[in-house]
């Protein structure tokens, strides 16, 4: 059997610290989750112009690329129609409860936006037209 010398011992030890400040600053949803929440929009009125953020994205319906813990306001538009906004709302990421086990990747997933998601992921918005 083999010992190890104290320049392996110092290695070996170098290495698992190296690997354990690597694991601790990385969170659940960080490293499982992805960097953008997607997003479909529908509008009764096929014609409508869909705006994200003020951005047209589509026409009657989209689908819209939201990043990680941020909201939009997403309007239905049409020329002669009031138009109609929403807000997107957010909530906490089921991936960020995995940090329970390993604390210091709540500190990741906040400060990288991981720590909450976009929901619902479904809207519907249409503009008011008059009859």
């Amino acid at each position: 059997m083999k010992t190890l010398n104290n320049k392996s011992l110092k290695k070996m030890t170098s290495t698992l610290l190296t690997l354990s400040i690597v694991m601790s600053l990385s969170g659940c949803s960080t490293l499982f989750g992805s960097a953008q929440d997607g997003i479909s929009i529908r509008s009764q009125d096929p014609d409508a112009k869909i705006l994200v953020n003020g951005n047209y994205v589509g026409k009657g319906n989209a689908y819209y690329a939201l990043a990680k813990g941020k909201t939009a306001t997403i309007t239905a538009e049409k020329s002669g129609c009031s138009s109609q906004s929403v807000e997107t709302t957010k909530k906490v990421s089921g991936l960020t409860w995995l940090n329970l086990f390993f604390w210091p990747g709540f500190i990741v997933d906040a400060a990288t936006g991981s720590i909450q998601q976009a929901s619902p992921t479904n809207y519907s918005v249409t503009p008011v037209c008059q009859r």
